[in-house]
């Protein structure tokens, strides 16, 4: 199946626009925002649920942000 034009410049936008989401939400998680990022991983997810760089993201934010208390 052949992707048109339109839907392949759609497709790459969307791509392009997920991978700057995924930048964000890791500098998050490397400053301490667990929420934040795990709410970018969460939004993320609706759009592509069984991406596993996602659902990585998203555990990993949650067992920090749930952690929080006890880190600082």
């Amino acid at each position: 199946m052949k992707l048109s034009d339109i839907q392949w410049k759609k497709w790459r936008l969307v791509t392009v626009h997920m991978q700057i989401r995924i930048e964000e939400a890791n500098k998050k998680l490397k400053t301490g925002e667990f929420e934040k990022a795990k709410k970018i991983f969460s939004e993320l997810l609706d759009i592509s649920p069984e991406n596993l760089e996602l659902i990585s993201g998203y555990y990993i934010a949650s067992y920090w942000d749930n952690r929080l208390d006890k880190i600082l």
